[in-house]
């Protein structure tokens, strides 16, 4: 049976800059989660920041994940707290939002649509409006939709009513609508109760 672990929790270090605003902030450190599928194919989805290069390898010593026989890395988007450790993974397929998967010699795979790559297990889908590019992957487990969403999904700015645009709005209302779990690239796992919720605010913005 299909499983989505998470790995590496992503660390964050904050500073606010404006007290009458929550989401006046610098990042002062951010990382991704780092999560891993296990199905047909070891997958990995986002690879965190360069200075949890060390955490990275030693939770996947813990989980008994050999980086060298991932199979693919699937890369929500390319900002650096998301994708600094790809390098881990040698003998990975590198999933890419630009509608291709890049190989590790250089060459590349194409595809009109990022919905036509074929993983076994997970059906990657577009979730731009974070950034152009974006996607996140849907994974079918036990009749239920686990959407790993990357920044698609980004639970303390949608509770303060942020969206960065029109685009990642609707992105954000698209996934809250078919999923039952989320795995956001920061934060907890979102389950059923609190998707209805956010669900709910986004609508209603």
């Amino acid at each position: 049976m299909t499983e989505i672990k998470i790995i590496l929790e992503g660390e964050h270090e904050k500073e606010v800059q404006d007290k009458d605003s929550k989401l006046a902030l610098i990042y002062k450190r951010s990382c991704s989660n780092v999560y891993f599928i296990k199905g047909e194919k070891n997958i990995i989805f986002d690879t965190g920041n360069r200075y949890v290069k060390e955490k990275l390898v030693k939770a996947l010593e813990e989980n008994n994940i050999n980086p060298d026989e991932v199979d693919y890395v699937i890369q929500s988007h390319w900002h650096l707290d998301h994708c600094s450790n790809i390098h881990l993974f040698k003998n990975a397929k590198i999933v890419s939002g630009k509608r291709f998967i890049w190989f590790p010699d250089g060459g590349a795979e194409k595809y009109r649509k990022t919905e036509d790559m074929d993983i076994a297990g997970v059906k990657i889908i577009n979730t731009e409006g974070h950034v152009q590019s974006h996607i996140s992957a849907l994974v079918e487990i036990d009749g239920e939709n686990h959407i790993i969403s990357g920044d698609a999904i980004r639970k303390d700015y949608m509770e303060e009513g942020f969206f960065k645009n029109e685009e990642a709005k609707e992105t954000a209302i698209k996934i809250l609508k078919i999923a039952d779990v989320i795995y956001p690239g920061h934060g907890k796992v979102i389950q059923k109760e609190k998707i209805k919720k956010l669900l709910e605010m986004a609508q209603s913005k």
